[in-house]
């Protein structure tokens, strides 16, 4: 039976051409494009290399500039970075627990952290990404630092109380670690800055628990997310996850290295563009 075109229209779409030297029609000329997709675990290098990248081309100066010169590789600088804020110099993240600790502090009721616990305080704590373990902040919240730092904290209003009950810049440093330094909660914002605090405290875990700072990567996030070597982090994947990206970041380096761009690595250092000044101005003692 022969049919019409308008019949093999109804039947499947277009005719295909006649073409001797390709019985099969124009239809098979061009093969249809395939995409494979990624696996999961591939999807998540490719995001972390991105991250990485990206923490290369924005802190990059920044971290060369303080871990010279210290036992604090650029790489574990790095891993923190990606961990804490994705390389955002501004970013912050209040913790209500900390800020509920202080208020007693000022008031006298509580001396050491942990010690004020409610359940509207828990349910809070929950809806916080990334918040730092408890154990990490009753490590630095302790009797002696409310002894030390009581009639400065009386003073305070609640806004001020909020700034030191948050974590800022890069790496999330606690405000409260800015009581009786030399410096104010805005310096953490500030790239030029950041990171030189961040060595200190390092340090702190280095020399307390005789840590090889070359060596001991895994230790040092546990550190900084828990307060101790072995402490449990908040976020179970928070270990293994700053350890891969420091080993990408290293090979990043290796590669700017290699191709004679060691000098490629961010902007030149530049002066904070704080979106709230007047939040985070607060001077301390």
């Amino acid at each position: 039976m022969v049919m019409d075109e308008g019949a093999a229209n109804k039947q499947g779409g277009p005719r295909a051409e006649s073409n001797p030297s390709n019985p099969l029609g124009s239809a098979a000329r061009i093969p249809a494009r395939t995409h494979p997709r990624l696996s999961p675990s591939a999807m998540l290098d490719k995001a972390d290399r991105d991250l990485m990248l990206h923490i290369y081309e924005q802190c990059h100066a920044h971290i060369v500039g303080a871990a010279t010169g210290s036992h604090v590789l650029p790489e574990f600088l790095a891993g923190l970075t990606a961990n804490e804020s994705g390389g955002n110099a501004q970013a912050r993240r209040f913790e209500p627990g900390v800020f509920e600790h202080l208020k007693a502090v000022a008031e006298g009721r509580a001396t050491q952290f942990g010690a004020i616990r409610a359940k509207n305080l828990e349910e809070a704590e929950r809806e916080v990404e990334a918040i730092k373990s408890p154990e990490y902040h009753a490590r630095f919240l302790n009797t002696v630092f409310a002894a030390t730092h009581v009639l400065s904290i009386s003073e305070l209003q609640e806004d001020a109380l909020r700034v030191f009950a948050s974590s800022w810049g890069y790496t999330q440093v606690m405000g409260y670690h800015m009581i009786g330094r030399k410096g104010s909660v805005q310096d953490l914002c500030n790239p030029n800055m950041h990171y030189v605090y961040v060595i200190d405290l390092l340090n702190e875990f280095i020399d307390q628990f005789r840590l090889d700072a070359g060596k001991d990567l895994e230790s040092l996030f546990h550190c900084w997310n828990s307060g101790r070597p072995r402490g449990k982090t908040f976020d179970p994947a928070y270990v293994p996850n700053g350890l891969r990206r420091a080993a990408i970041y290293k090979e990043l380096m290796l590669d700017h290295k290699v191709s004679g761009s060691s000098q490629a690595g961010g902007q030149h250092p530049s002066s904070m563009d704080s979106a709230n000044p007047a939040a985070l101005d607060v001077k301390n003692t």
